[in-house]
């Protein structure tokens, strides 16, 4: 277990974040269109994830407007934002600040996404949901990138997990 804060306050965390070398954990989301996403369906294609809490926290929004202004720069990569909103919610965020390059995904089919990557919540008004990370997993399954947030208030950097793909 091991915590992060948000506005001051400790949550809480399980699991443990992929080292950078391991295989991908394997793992299957829901996109905007309620539709399967598998580790297999990328197969072969560099990715940075972006998990973070929900597309309603400030802190959050910004972050998938980031992550989307990257992508739109790097095609070679896939972006995909994961948390368990509503895939339906995701979509409509993104329509509504036109965020095109990045892929959205949801784990509120599967829970044990977050053990797997080590963000699950465990405590406070958060539980059940991830705490933010960023994690690079090159066109091999293998992590070369592995960053979780210690302040929920505060994003890692994009660019060093795009760097950790040697592209």
């Amino acid at each position: 277990m091991s915590t992060v804060l948000y506005r001051n306050e400790s949550i809480d965390t399980s699991g443990k974040l992929p080292f950078v070398g391991d295989s991908a954990p394997f793992f299957t989301l829901v996109d905007k269109d309620i539709t399967d996403l598998s580790l297999a369906d990328l197969k072969g294609k560099n990715i940075i994830l972006n998990i973070f809490l929900s597309v309603h926290i400030p802190e959050c929004a910004q972050s998938i407007r980031d992550f989307n202004l990257i992508a739109s720069k790097n095609s070679n990569i896939v972006f995909l934002c994961i948390s368990a909103d509503l895939p339906l919610a995701m979509r409509e965020f993104c329509e509504r600040e036109g965020l095109d390059y990045i892929k959205t995904a949801s784990f509120f089919h599967n829970k044990s996404f977050t053990e797997h990557y080590g963000v699950a919540i465990d405590s406070g008004i958060f539980r059940g949901l991830s705490t933010p990370a960023v994690l690079s997993i090159n066109n091999f399954g293998k992590i070369s990138y592995s960053q979780r947030v210690t302040n929920i208030d505060m994003f890692s950097s994009f660019h060093d997990a795009i760097h950790s793909l040697n592209i």
